[in-house]
């Protein structure tokens, strides 16, 4: 995990249990606000364009490096997000459950059951 991306808000003596927490979760959130739209991004270049000017600095660089062309999968956003955290595979796998789980309306090819 990436600490400087994540944030310099906790103090010092944040557990280890507290930093991965907190990236799973800002790791979700960032998921979450690229895929809404039903991860139209990968097709849509006005989604792309109010993703691009996201406030996030994190949004902003995955969907840069999203490919286009096709509407964004929560595995592909998991893993760009993931990658962008340097998450481990299990945080990966969780930030992807549980974006399938938080999203209105499920992202095409949703694959939360393949393993």
């Amino acid at each position: 995990m990436n600490r400087a991306k994540i944030g310099h808000e906790l103090p010092p003596y944040a557990t280890a249990e507290t930093w991965d927490s907190l990236a799973r979760d800002l790791a979700t959130a960032v998921a979450v606000e690229i895929l809404q739209g039903a991860g139209d991004g990968g097709d849509d270049w006005f989604q792309v364009d109010r993703l691009r000017a996201s406030s996030s600095p994190a949004v902003r660089h995955v969907v840069n490096n999203l490919e286009r062309g096709r509407a964004w999968s929560v595995r592909s956003v998991a893993q760009a997000v993931g990658a962008y955290f340097e998450l481990d595979r299990a945080a990966v796998e969780a930030v992807r459950h549980r974006v399938g789980r938080m999203l209105p309306s499920p992202a095409p090819d949703r694959d939360l059951l393949v393993s």
